[in-house]
């Protein structure tokens, strides 16, 4: 399903993105271009990282890294 329709970004490739590591939106912007152009997919790219980030955490903690 296309989450961020302005730049074709599946849930299927924010899913994977959050397992590499990119568990904020400023990293998945930078790693996707989500939520760079008209944002109306920012709500849902946050809920996926808020409903991701504890599984994937519990599944492989190294998996996640700091973005400054």
């Amino acid at each position: 399903m296309f989450v961020c329709i302005c730049n074709a970004v599946k849930d299927t490739e924010i899913s994977k993105a959050i397992a590499e590591g990119h568990n904020n939106i400023d990293a998945l912007k930078q790693e996707l271009d989500v939520a760079t152009c008209c944002g109306g997919c920012q709500p849902v790219v946050e809920f996926m990282i808020e409903e991701y980030a504890d599984k994937f955490i519990q599944l492989n903690p190294k998996l996640f890294k700091e973005v400054a």
